[in-house]
């Protein structure tokens, strides 16, 4: 059973921001940009990184982020990580509670992504931007065994279609790869849109198809480079998987331990019960946000060498 803290993160999801986002499922511009000034604030007044985290920003070579290192993380190995939101919010600001732990149970820096979001920055802008930041890192910084890659939801779609496409220009791979409730599918064609409709606390299944056509407009859903779960896994880095058990996104997490599997990928899903989507964003009150952070840190920890 969900800790009394996820249940209470639950209700307040389900009476409070899954209305509002409800009401965004036209995804106008205006509203956008609303999100993101709530997301701004977030980040500004709500959302701290762990006490002694070191933030450093970046913005070279057409990279933006910042690096972010917990207390006692070496900097000698990294994760690369690439936030969600849809593809149209989100920042590496409103993720350092969430990357600060995630240094710090992996024992080492985080490099976080700030990308181009859509609309304005259509598909494949992000995945360009991972991709960019990808050779800033792997090229002339840290050797790719000693580098990891990580997201969660959008984000862990742009990590997964970057290895495909790095993959397939025989670049090299990070040592590891986590995602957390990885959106994969923006043809929106897993069987947990519907079934899990009224279990997922936080996102109403109709906003699904307008954010994916707000990111790839005119362009192929089942593109692999947009959808990585209709693309090869073939040769990837070992993977571990975290997802809630009531998302309506739950079919992209299962269907790609299906085909990394059948890949022969070194894969491994957790399903966490009665957690709502990307539930580690909530880490700083829900336990199992915290557990699960760990348990990600920990694997990029193991296959990083420490």
């Amino acid at each position: 059973m969900a800790s009394w803290q996820a249940r209470v993160t639950n209700l307040f999801l389900r009476l409070v921001v899954k209305p509002s986002l409800r009401r965004d499922a036209d995804v106008r511009p205006e509203r956008i940009h609303a999100v993101r000034r709530r997301g701004a604030w977030c980040a500004r007044w709500l959302v701290k990184p762990l006490k002694g985290t070191r933030l450093r920003a970046v913005d070279e070579l057409g990279v933006r982020g910042e690096w972010v290192v917990a207390p006692g993380a070496r900097e000698d190995r990294a994760v690369f990580f690439v936030h969600g939101g849809g593809f149209i919010i989100g920042s590496p600001a409103l993720y350092r509670h969430l990357v600060s732990r995630l240094s710090q149970a992996a024992g080492c820096a985080v490099f976080s992504l700030d990308y181009r979001l859509a609309p304005e920055n259509p598909y494949p802008a992000a995945l360009d931007d991972v991709l960019r930041a990808w050779r800033w890192l792997s090229s002339d910084r840290l050797e790719p065994s000693k580098l990891a890659a990580a997201g969660d939801s959008a984000g862990g779609n742009l990590v997964l279609a970057a290895l495909m496409r790095l993959r397939g220009l025989e670049q090299p791979l990070p040592a590891a790869v986590a995602v957390m409730a990885p959106w994969i599918d923006l043809s929106v064609s897993g069987d947990s849109v519907s079934a899990n409709r009224r279990a997922d606390a936080y996102i109403p299944a109709e906003l699904l198809r307008p954010v994916a056509a707000a990111y790839l407009q005119d362009s192929d859903p089942r593109a692999a480079d947009a959808s990585p779960l209709f693309g090869d896994f073939s040769h990837f880095p070992p993977m571990l998987i975290h997802v809630g058990s009531t998302e309506v996104l739950l079919d992209d997490a299962l269907r790609l331990e299906r085909s990394a599997r059948d890949s022969g990928v070194d894969v491994l899903l957790e399903k966490w019960q009665g957690l709502p989507h990307v539930f580690q964003l909530f880490a700083p009150f829900v336990p199992e946000g915290r557990r699960s952070l760990q348990k990600l840190g920990s694997f990029l920890r193991r296959h990083l060498g420490d």
